[in-house]
Parts: C-alpha cells; structure tokens; sequence
C-alpha cells in the first residue's frame, strides 16, 4: 500500500497538478425561446485533495477492507509517516536484465 501510494504522489508530481481549480457555476438564468437558460457570471474555487483520492483508490484497489479509507486521507497519512525512510532492497529479477 505505501508503495502504491507513493508511486501516485510522484505521478501527481509529475503532472504538475495545482491544488485547486475554478470551477464555473450557474448563477443567473434568462429566458430564451420560452426556456431557463443558466448565464454563467460566476467562478467558484474548488479544491482537489489528491491523498483522499490516493486513500479511496487504495480502498477500492482492495489493499484495505478499512472503510475509514474511504472518508479520511489520515490513514494514508499514518502509513506514508510509518515508512517515510524506508527502501525497498530487492528488485524484480524481471526488471533487471
């Protein structure tokens, strides 16, 4: 789990994703042919919280049965924290040729 999680942090890296997006929201409406139409005249800041998309992923992957994986990003943490220093010492003999 730490592993899978760490290689989505890195790609979240690497995509350089920013933390928040504007998001348009339907505000006012106006009539057209009869209709409501939605005028879009505002912009809402919605945030991306990328280690509660890693924690529900881990969930859904079925690396845990934790259901608290799913509502909070603190056991990912928890676990990230638990091994922060560690280094996998063996490679793949697929992968090394």
């Amino acid at each position: 789990m730490w592993f899978a999680a760490t290689l989505c942090i890195k790609v979240f890296a690497a995509m350089k994703l920013p933390s928040k997006r504007a998001k348009d929201i339907p505000m006012e409406y106006i009539e057209k042919n009869g209709e409501q139409v939605p005028v879009r005249n505002s912009i809402q800041t919605v945030y991306f919280n990328k280690m509660l998309l890693i924690s529900q992923l881990m969930y859904l992957m079925i690396f845990t049965r934790n259901k608290s994986f799913l509502i909070s990003e603190n056991s990912l943490k928890g676990i990230l924290k638990q091994y922060k220093n560690f280094e996998l010492t063996t490679f793949s003999k697929f992968y090394c040729a």
